[in-house]
């Protein structure tokens, strides 16, 4: 058994150190949902466009729910298809987190953790992934109008999770809260921005186009950061479910999948996944929660 476990280490050890692999960069940032489908997509693809529908509010599977959300934006006369799709995207993002908050805190396996509302809202900006399910075109009183429906599925287990690991790390509690900051700061440039291009004539209208073309670029940038440390976590969990095995002590674990997000004496948290530990402090399973019962232990199955 020793044996294996040494060869798990060095495999193990090689996957860690590839590039990449830094899950202690946890940020958080709104807008982009997928590295090549999501949000660059919906930049760059002509109106009109059609997407799968989902329906509002509706259960997919045991412990997971589906909410929508749509938004209006009235496209002005100095905004590109891409500004109108951005800036109607970030609208409906915004009440689609707030349903999914609004669920969130109805959760007793979040709620344990004695979130406020607004935590709980910045943190699902966080982890949920938000996609675009249709957009439509109409004409309004002369106006053209861009209504764009957005989709987050929540899995409560998985949010419980990511929510254990931002409660039990300080630093990532800053970072989340430093970060939205910046994004409402941001938000706030852009609603300026949009007033003075409204009021502004088609001649005089380059540079505030530019502006708020910064602004995006901004937002975009928060994204990618938040995208780049989901995945980094995800890799953690990766290793963890390919090489730790039961029995295993803590110092293997350790040297497998690098210090855990957070931990209690039994427990170990890498993100999407924890290491169960018994009482002779060994490996007893790995699981979406924080015990090893049937309906949540990964393995051993």
């Amino acid at each position: 058994m020793r044996r294996r476990f040494g060869a798990v280490l060095v495999l193990a050890a090689v996957i860690a150190s590839c590039p990449g692999f830094a899950a202690a960069d946890w940020v958080s940032a709104p807008g982009r949902v997928e590295a090549e489908t999501g949000y660059a997509a919906r930049m760059l693809a002509p109106l009109p466009v059609r997407f799968a529908q989902a329906a509002p509010g509706r259960p997919v599977a045991a412990g997971t729910r589906t909410v929508t959300a749509s938004h209006t934006y009235t496209i002005g006369d100095n905004d590109s298809r891409n500004d109108a799709r951005q800036l109607c995207f970030l609208e409906a993002k915004k009440k689609v987190l707030d349903q999914a908050g609004t669920f969130i805190q109805s959760q007793a396996e979040v709620t344990n953790f004695q979130l406020t509302r607004n935590q709980i809202t910045a943190y699902s900006a966080a982890v949920l992934a938000v996609d675009t399910v249709g957009e439509t075109v109409n004409v309004q009183g002369g106006s053209s109008t861009l209504t764009c429906t957005v989709r987050a599925e929540i899995d409560v287990a998985d949010v419980r999770q990511r929510f254990a690991a931002i409660a039990g790390d300080r630093s990532v509690q800053e970072r989340i809260a430093g970060q939205q900051e910046q994004i409402r700061g941001l938000e706030t440039q852009l609603q300026q921005l949009n007033a003075r291009l409204n009021a502004a004539p088609a001649a005089g209208s380059g540079e505030l186009r530019k502006d708020r073309n910064i602004v995006f670029g901004n937002l975009q940038e928060l994204e990618n950061r938040r995208l780049a440390a989901l995945q980094a976590i995800q890799s953690a969990t990766q290793i963890v479910m390919r090489f730790v095995e039961k029995g295993m002590t803590k110092a293997e674990v350790e040297s497998i999948a690098g210090k855990p997000r957070g931990a209690t004496s039994i427990t170990w948290d890498y993100g999407e996944v924890s290491v169960v530990f018994n009482n002779a402090l060994l490996v007893a399973c790995v699981s979406k929660v924080n015990h090893c019962s049937d309906g949540y232990r990964l393995k051993p199955k």
